[in-house]
């Protein structure tokens, strides 16, 4: 079938229209987001799908089983605060279902924390698009303002259109000649500043941009604002700040998992997936070859000290049987 063809107009508003931008850009960042974990055994009422949008949207969802099926359902946090001031219930409302209740967590459900504050993704995927958004829109006017290098005013409209005439010549690639003086002195040739280094500026911050939204969902995207070769601390201590997000949201999913299986019997199993898998396998064995040489240090480090003391006592009891020996001899 036929693609329907796109309008450059309708094009453009994707990224002069801010509001559709950041909706597109959120959905986009949430699309690639689905990939980052892996379910086992989840029931089939409960996709994949619907269980991480919801988490990464609002935070949080709950468990239940109702009429024999499991699902995740959205509702509003109530009830009573525990000890420590958290949420005791969950109303839920749900036409299709046709379930009006208030759920005990705990007890008649199972609350699926995104992370440990049930922020969710959205606060996070919010600042970095609406930052990429006027970063974009920025670059693309650079890019328009470059088109020109410089502007001519006419003092007249009969001069305009003699100029008019001239520049279209030249951009159809035609040459033609100016036919009187008049030309010349009713025009004025204006010099334009050049943008072209602010385009490398924009496009480095767009780099910049892009590559912290990433490394905050866990992704490794480096950029190099140094336009030179990066050391291999400089590569560790990027990949060193991508976990601490991804080991939460991971850490929350297990903690309701492991309340959903001992619950409801079932088996559910949760673990990092794709590129986040392989990014955390990476992390823990530099984490463990790190350990393993700050031990073999503190142990070298150990070993020295302990021959150093071992050499001063056997001097200074050199020294002192010394000391004795020559004041015997001094008494006799």
């Amino acid at each position: 079938m036929k693609r329907k063809d796109i309008f450059y107009k309708q094009a453009r508003e994707n990224l002069y229209t801010k509001d559709r931008f950041l909706n597109n850009y959120i959905d986009d960042m949430l699309i690639k987001c689905n990939q980052m974990f892996h379910y086992e055994n989840l029931p089939d009422t409960v996709p994949k799908r619907i269980l991480e949008y919801m988490l990464m949207c609002e935070g949080y969802c709950i468990f239940t089983k109702y009429n024999d099926k499991y699902y995740v359902l959205q509702g509003g946090l109530s009830g009573i605060p525990n000890e420590y001031y958290e949420y005791t219930q969950c109303i839920v409302n749900n036409p299709y279902l046709k379930l009006d209740k208030t759920f005990e967590l705990d007890k008649d459900c199972v609350i699926i924390r995104n992370d440990s504050r049930m922020r969710g993704l959205l606060p996070t995927l919010e600042k970095y698009g609406v930052l990429q958004n006027d970063c974009e829109i920025s670059l693309n006017m650079l890019t328009n303002v470059l088109r020109s290098q410089f502007l001519i005013s006419a003092s007249d409209d009969k001069t305009k259109q003699n100029a008019d005439v001239f520049i279209q010549k030249l951009v159809n690639g035609e040459f033609t000649c100016i036919g009187e003086n008049a030309f010349l002195d009713g025009i004025k040739v204006h010099n334009i500043q050049s943008t072209s280094g602010y385009i490398q500026q924009f496009i480095e911050l767009n780099q910049y941009i892009k590559a912290s939204a990433f490394n905050e969902l866990g992704l490794d995207c480096n950029f190099n604002m140094k336009r030179e070769r990066l050391t291999a601390n400089e590569v560790e201590l990027n990949t060193s700040i991508l976990i601490p997000l991804a080991d939460d949201m991971l850490e929350q999913r297990k903690i309701a998992v492991e309340k959903i299986n001992k619950m409801y019997g079932l088996n559910i199993s949760v673990d990092l997936s794709s590129v986040w898998k392989m990014q955390k396998e990476t992390v823990d064995k530099a984490t463990e070859s790190q350990e393993t040489e700050t031990q073999q240090e503190t142990e070298t480090k150990d070993e020295s000290e302990t021959e150093t003391k071992d050499e001063s006592e056997t001097e200074t009891k050199d020294e002192s049987e010394t000391e004795k020996g020559d004041k015997e001899n001094e008494n006799q």
